[in-house]
C-alpha cells in the first residue's frame, strides 16, 4: 500500500513539472569556486546543478544573475548577469 501511495504522489509531481516546462528565476552569485547561487533566503544552487550561458561565462561574487529552470528543477541555466538594484 506505501508503494502504490509513493507512485501516486510521484505521479502527480511529474504531471504539474510537465505543465511548467521551466521557469524564471533571479539570484545571487554567493560564490565562484565552486560556483554557487543563492535563489532566497532557503535555498543555495551547488555548482552541479548549474550550467552557464556563455553571457555568462565570468561571473564575480556578488552578480545578481537570471536563471532559467529545466523541467523537473535539477538543473538551472544562468543567462546572464542582471544590474544592480534590479535584484
Amino acid at each position: 500500500m506505501a508503494n502504490l501511495l509513493a507512485l501516486i504522489k510521484r505521479a502527480a509531481v511529474e504531471a504539474v513539472e510537465a505543465g511548467a516546462p521551466c521557469g524564471v528565476f533571479f539570484g545571487r552569485v554567493t560564490a565562484t569556486a565552486p560556483l554557487t547561487v543563492r535563489l532566497d533566503s532557503r535555498f543555495v544552487l551547488e555548482s552541479g546543478h548549474l550550467l552557464r550561458a556563455d553571457r555568462a561565462a565570468h561571473l564575480r561574487e556578488g552578480d545578481a544573475v537570471l536563471l532559467l529552470r529545466a523541467q523537473g528543477g535539477k538543473r538551472y541555466v544562468i543567462l546572464d548577469t542582471m544590474r544592480e538594484g534590479t535584484l
